[in-house]
């Protein structure tokens, strides 16, 4: 890449490219730079700026191409400021900003197109920054159709480096993160009622992990910060609304602040992190086959922070990061399946 990035986002858009945009240096330089790398070349080239430089928020991409940034941190603290990009016109483009200023927040495209923003370090736009009240048990929804987000009903606890995946019902699983009792606890989001409703607890609590939905349509949850979460796994059945433990992958090596993808194999890739002392490079694949880690090279660079984007062609793209000493990386992996 052009720059360094750590805090920065990507998405692939609906012509297999991918679109990466903003993040840090790794010294407190916020970016607003984008660009965009292609995959049948393997060159970058430049895109256009944001119009806010900022780190540590969202991108996803709509159903009608346009890719959505949300939030994160700007010079001036937490931001609320939403803008699209076009990939058409190569522009973005300010559009009426979220209802609470947020950053480490999630969103995610749910079924009927619209975007499910959730937690965070929130707060109302009116407020004194010297005196926040922080409202991360808040939730809002983008509408693609009139660019604008409304609040849907508070969740049961506040959550800051949560996790959230989509299940087949349409349904939204929301478990984990920073926040009182939110460590061990889940819960559902309905789009048709806006509302949240709590389901079973994790057998052991996490935070700043990833989650990922499998073809049967059970979630896999691994590691996570914490001594017992870092080294165990376990499964989520939406059918039962139980938490089941992984005992074949108990006191596997600590791993949090990772990213992990589903393959289209039905495999799950999961790459980087940290282990509370240093970077890591090695790589998992898990196989819910046979409930193991297959081998995997290592990455060629330690990383955390970094992106991770599954191409058209099954490729998977490692982007950015930081490696050991905090430095911000600009380098990409690709990784073959």
């Amino acid at each position: 890449m052009s720059f360094p990035r750590v805090g920065h986002a990507a998405a692939r858009l609906a012509d297999g490219r991918v679109l990466v945009a903003g993040g840090n240096t790794g010294s407190n330089r916020l970016l607003d730079s984008s660009e965009i790398f292609d995959p049948s070349t393997g060159d970058w080239t430049k895109a256009a700026s944001l119009q806010i430089a900022r780190d540590d928020f969202t991108m996803t991409l709509l159903n009608d191409g346009r890719v959505l940034a949300a939030g994160g941190q700007a010079d001036e603290g937490e931001i609320g400021a939403v803008e699209i990009y076009d990939p058409d016109l190569d522009t973005w483009q300010l559009v009426e900003g979220m209802n609470m200023f947020r950053s480490h927040h999630t969103a995610n495209l749910l079924a009927n197109g619209q975007v499910l923003v959730v937690g965070g370090y929130a707060y109302p736009p009116a407020t004194d920054r010297s005196e926040v009240d922080w409202k991360r048990d808040t939730a809002e929804i983008f509408d693609p159709g009139t660019n604008t987000f409304y609040l849907v009903g508070r969740k049961n606890y506040d959550r800051v480096n949560h996790s959230v995946t989509l299940l087949p019902n349409g349904r939204a699983l929301i478990l984990g993160g920073l926040g009182e009792d939110a460590y061990t606890s889940a819960e559902i989001f309905d789009p048709a009622t806006g509302s949240f409703s709590l389901t079973r607890n994790l057998v052991v609590g996490r935070r700043n992990t990833d989650i990922v939905l499998l073809q049967d349509g059970t979630v896999f949850i691994r590691g996570g910060f914490g001594d017992r979460s870092s080294r165990s796994a376990e499964f989520f059945d939406p059918v039962s609304g139980q938490f089941e433990p992984i005992p074949a992958l108990d006191g596997i090596p600590i791993r949090y602040n990772h990213v992990a993808i589903l393959l289209a194999s039905g495999d799950v890739l999961t790459t980087g992190g940290t282990s509370g002392r240093e970077a890591l490079s090695s790589v998992e694949l898990y196989s819910s086959g046979i409930e193991s880690f297959r081998p995997v090279p290592d990455m060629g660079q330690a990383r955390e922070g970094h992106a991770v984007v599954e191409l058209i062609d099954g490729r998977v793209l490692v982007i950015g990061g930081i490696a050991q000493r905090g430095q911000a990386l600009s380098s990409v992996e690709i990784y073959h399946p």
